[in-house]
């Protein structure tokens, strides 16, 4: 059975539009916003820094000192509708897949409270895979100049487009929500790219007791990633195969067999994808340390990924010195190729096919590693200035989570220098 999200959006709205005329309480908005700006500085031009691998270029290779990684705006409108029903926009602008900074709506939902533990909103809805995910737009909110790419670009859809049901108990002093969601989810990455999540569905767990805040998250979708490097590849496919299917001799009908079937093992359609995330943050007041490990597993081009980061730090007054460590590493089986065993003239074509497909599943599966180090200072009430020194390091025959890599952009070495201003108004 098929859930209407405009359905149901109606019919939770009605209702709490209903039950909102019956109470006394009166209409209460507040608008709010954020922003960064923000520099980086890469000495490597054989690639682009990215902070999401929805951004088309950033700093290396496009310029050495760019300012599209980190630069953002955004605000937000909360109306309340007496005590049950809110309703909440967010818009944020930033480095677009198509090089704009065209502004976008991250949130738009509808939330009704049926009780002071349980609650449902309707609409679009931040997705809640990390422990930040709530205010992941807001660099203001966490220590980072910005998060480690090795584990935030595993989600780069930061919101869902559907329901989820929030459950909030007490055990004893220790507080636990649970999320539950259901929705899609429609975006446009550099180069063409399409990426649509469908059929998501997925749980968030948080628990919070004293200093202490653990956090456990599961996603599965149907996902279609539409990329016009990767179409060439598999219309060239197609044309082996039915080159090699029209000649009736077993060994080339053998060859259009084996191509057809890597167009379907590689296809980029309704992919299943899944990810399970575990984080846990410790924050007494002086000091805080925090770590989270997210393991997924994709069908097609994609294989598995296994990535990690660590986060601690000191506060000293209005400075906060910190260190930080972070890995990505997929794993997955190259392509060994056509069968051309019975036809030895499609050997050169299908060593090139199979080249292609061995290069994409190289360029989508990042291995990557970071050492990280920085300063954050409150410098005034509501902004906080950040510089950070980065050493990324990508793996043998992987060009990591950088954009427009050259050929030899592969096991590089990459220093990388941030200077951030954060806001909150």
């Amino acid at each position: 059975m098929k859930i209407s999200l405009s359905a149901v959006a109606g019919a939770i709205a009605s209702l709490g539009m209903a039950m909102s005329a019956q109470a006394q309480s009166s209409f209460d908005y507040k608008f709010s916003g954020f922003g960064s700006v923000g520099f980086v500085h890469s000495d490597n031009r054989g690639a682009d820094y990215v902070t999401t691998r929805l951004q088309p270029n950033g700093a290396g290779l496009t310029r050495q000192t760019d300012w599209g990684p980190d630069t953002k705006l955004g605000g937000q409108m909360n109306l309340k509708f007496g005590d049950k029903l809110e309703a909440v926009v967010q818009v944020v602008s930033q480095h677009q897949g198509d090089n704009s900074f065209r502004p976008e709506v991250e949130w738009a939902n509808l939330k009704y409270k049926f009780s002071d533990n349980f609650s449902v909103r309707v609409g679009r809805i931040a997705l809640p895979p990390y422990m930040i995910s709530e205010t992941r737009q807001v660099g203001y909110s966490y220590t980072w100049a910005h998060p480690p790419v090795e584990v935030f670009s595993i989600m780069p859809i930061t919101s869902n487009d559907g329901i989820d049901i929030s459950w909030q108990t007490r055990l004893g002093e220790a507080r636990n929500v649970l999320q539950v969601y259901y929705g899609t989810r429609k975006t446009e990455a550099a180069s063409g790219t399409r990426v649509k999540s469908k059929q998501a569905t997925g749980f968030s767990d948080t628990l919070e007791l004293g200093s202490w805040t653990a956090h456990v998250s599961f996603f599965d979708a149907k996902v279609d990633f539409v990329s016009a490097q990767i179409e060439p590849l598999f219309a060239g496919l197609r044309q082996f195969a039915g080159a090699a299917g029209a000649v009736p001799v077993p060994g080339f009908q053998t060859a259009a067999a084996s191509a057809n079937a890597l167009v379907k093992k590689y296809s980029t359609l309704d992919v299943h994808q899944s990810n399970v995330s575990v984080g846990l943050n410790y924050d007494p007041g002086d000091w805080f340390a925090m770590g989270e490990y997210v393991f997924g597993k994709a069908e097609g081009l994609q294989g598995d990924i296994k990535a990690w980061h660590l986060l601690a730090g000191y506060r000293i007054g209005s400075f906060t010195p910190y260190v930080g460590l972070a890995s990505a590493r997929s794993s997955f089986t190259l392509e060994k190729g056509i069968d051309v065993s019975g036809a030895p003239p499609l050997a050169a074509g299908a060593a090139a096919l199979t080249a292609g497909i061995q290069a994409a599943q190289r360029g989508i599966n990042p291995t990557q590693k970071s050492a990280t180090v920085g300063v954050r200072w409150d410098a005034i009430r509501n902004v906080a200035i950040k510089l950070q020194y980065e050493r990324a390091e990508t793996g043998t025959g992987s060009s990591g989570y950088f954009a427009k890599p050259l050929p030899t952009f592969t096991g590089a070495k990459v220093n990388l220098v941030t200077a951030v201003v954060d806001f909150v108004f």
